[in-house]
């Protein structure tokens, strides 16, 4: 027995001599130049891009092979705005031993600090974080041969079982030039069994947001992709500003095959308030590099209401499968929540079908079908149709805006619009369709219409200069009937609105391509007994959507003049003649505007 004890221990001490001798070997034979002239050399044959360490470089031997190197750069593709993909202040890489001595870099564990990392989108799809060493050829679709060679470009990344990022900010430029940036406080990534954890806390501008879950391990999907059958799991909670999301489900990729989506997102209570202020947030230069800024600087602002800036439509994967929804409670900024949100958005391809989304708004329900296709072209093609009954202005308003004192106002509203392009400018400028909206009996606060701003105050006060007497305005109806064709909205008397006091029409055009309004506005005080002469009816709204103004109604003008003249001639009889053929004449001016609703969702 002690004999045996004996060779034991003569074992392990000549383990711990070889393992000390083989690091008193590496240490004096590992040279940093050679071992980043290494790096370089494997990096440069799988990626085809330069990787460079301008600062110095540290060997750590133990409890494993390290090396910490700092002013850490990657080149970017050939093609890219920016002449470095990624920047890192400091880099820590964990070597394993064997394949090393081999002169083979399989690299176990990464911690990177202070990163700036530049992602674009380019022509024909083209990304610049496509790190195949065949990216800068054109090539043609991937094949089971072609998948081989991609695998075997994956050494380096395939032994990575630990990742983490530290203070690292994200810029985005897509194929039309367009700018975003992100920031990310943590990342990591580690093995966990046969799984990869996931944790990210990432910012846009004020708004915060949290990844945290589970994904089949990125070493087997980085090793199997495109050779073999692969399933990925994943199970992940979004958070953003402290309301969660839960997606969770599998991809299915098939060698030389697009990969299948089969995802389901939940949630109890989700917000959409904090996108809209993050979105405003970043959209000022506050915490941008001086890059950035100017930039945004030169940048010029959009003359539209509707913005000419491109929306990321590029950004959009081209994939397989679906992602099924159901979110029990939606907060909107400013409106009533959005309950049992259900919908199915199915991916194929240049095609995103949400064929069944449907939601409860208050205490009514809204179900509506969007059809996105063509998402990678220069004009991408929209096409929406819903329809929305059984809520109020009341439930809608209110509940984001408990001040606002309105009451009443049963509304149902439909809409079936076509049209395409890469801008909410170019959209509604190629709209064509029809929208209905219409208004039950309601009662609003005068202080709720003076916060529209100067613009509309000074409409309404034109239109009903009575109105100051009184702190409500009492609608009995309104209708509000828009057909659009190629971008011109034709409004023939079909705006019409009912109130205690005043009928009021408007007939006139908009056109949205160049956002111009030109709209005569006729209110009639429902006695009839009025002098004649209808100041509301010389107005008539112009100037353009994002700087709207009152003109003159050049044929008002004629006819009250003319009502006038004959007025001093007979003495005031024509005047009084004018108000009779008033009271008998005058039309409802809901029931002109309103069309059937079946004509309104018609294909």
């Amino acid at each position: 027995m002690i004999k045996k004890i004996k060779i034991g221990l003569i074992a392990l001490g000549l383990l711990i001599g070889l393992g000390v001798a083989g690091v008193f070997y590496l240490a004096h034979s590992i040279n940093p130049a050679q071992l980043t002239s290494l790096i370089a050399s494997v990096v440069k044959s799988e990626t085809g891009r330069d990787f460079r360490i301008a600062g110095p470089i540290e060997l750590h031997f133990f409890p494993s092979i390290g090396v910490v190197a700092q002013d850490v750069s990657l080149s970017n593709a050939s093609w890219a705005s920016q002449p470095k993909m990624l920047q890192v202040q400091k880099i820590e890489l964990q070597i394993k031993l064997l394949p090393l001595l081999m002169k083979q870099v399989e690299i176990n564990r990464i911690n990177l600090s202070g990163i700036e990392l530049y992602l674009e989108t380019g022509q024909n799809h083209r990304v610049n974080w496509d790190l195949s060493a065949s990216s800068e050829k054109e090539q043609a679709h991937s094949s089971p041969s072609s998948a081989n060679s991609e695998a075997s470009d994956l050494g380096v990344i395939a032994g990575i079982e630990h990742l983490k990022l530290v203070d690292a900010n994200i810029h985005y430029q897509n194929s039309r030039g367009s700018k975003s940036q992100y920031s990310i406080k943590n990342f990591t990534a580690d093995k966990d069994g046969g799984k990869t954890a996931i944790e990210l806390k990432a910012s846009d501008g004020s708004l915060q947001l949290g990844v945290q879950g589970k994904i089949t391990s990125l070493r087997e999907i980085a090793s199997k992709w495109n050779i073999t059958p692969l399933n990925i799991e994943s199970d992940f909670e979004i958070t953003l500003d402290g309301k969660s999301l839960e997606l969770a489900g599998n991809v299915d990729k098939q060698p030389g095959k697009q990969a299948q989506w089969n995802m389901q997102l939940k949630s109890k209570s989700f917000d959409l308030a904090p996108l809209a202020g993050g979105a405003a947030v970043a959209s000022g230069a506050k915490g941008m590099g001086a890059d950035t800024q100017a930039s945004m600087s030169q940048k010029p602002k959009s003359p539209y209401f509707f913005s000419d800036t491109a929306l990321p439509f590029d950004q959009l994967p081209l994939a397989q499968g679906s992602i099924q929804m159901d979110i029990a409670k939606l907060g909107l900024p400013h409106l009533a929540n959005l309950e049992n949100v259900k919908g199915k958005i199915v991916f194929n391809g240049e095609q995103i079908d949400l064929s069944d989304l449907s939601f409860d708004w208050g205490r009514g329900h809204v179900k509506s079908t969007i059809l996105l296709s063509q998402i990678h072209s220069d004009s991408p093609e929209l096409r929406m149709q819903g329809e929305g009954h059984g809520f109020t202005l009341e439930q809608l308003i209110a509940a984001g805006n408990p001040n606002s004192k309105i009451s009443g106002g049963d509304a149902r509203m439909a809409f079936s619009i076509v049209s395409a392009g890469s801008s909410l400018h170019q959209i509604a400028s190629r709209a064509t369709g029809r929208a209905q909206m219409t208004i039950g009996p309601t009662t609003v606060s005068r202080r709720f219409l003076d916060a529209g701003g100067d613009f509309i105050v000074t409409l309404l006060n034109t239109i009903n200069p009575m109105r100051k007497q009184s702190d409500t305005s009492v609608v009995e109806c309104g209708v509000a009937y828009l057909p659009v064709q190629n971008g011109l909205v034709n409004i023939a008397n079909s705006i019409g609105f009912k109130t205690d006091r005043l009928d009021i029409t408007l007939s006139g055009t908009l056109n949205l391509s160049n956002e111009t309004i030109n709209l005569d506005i006729y209110p009639k005080e429902k006695s009839g007994l009025t002098t004649g002469v209808n100041l509301g009816g010389l107005v008539k709204l112009q100037g353009t959507l994002e700087n709207p103004g009152l003109g003159v109604n050049k044929v008002g003008v004629i006819n009250s003049a003319v009502s006038v003249g004959l007025g001093f001639l007979t003495g005031g009889a024509s005047i009084l003649a004018e108000n009779a053929k008033s009271i008998a004449t005058k039309s409802d001016p809901c029931k002109t505007a309103f069309h059937p609703w079946d004509d309104i969702i018609k294909q």
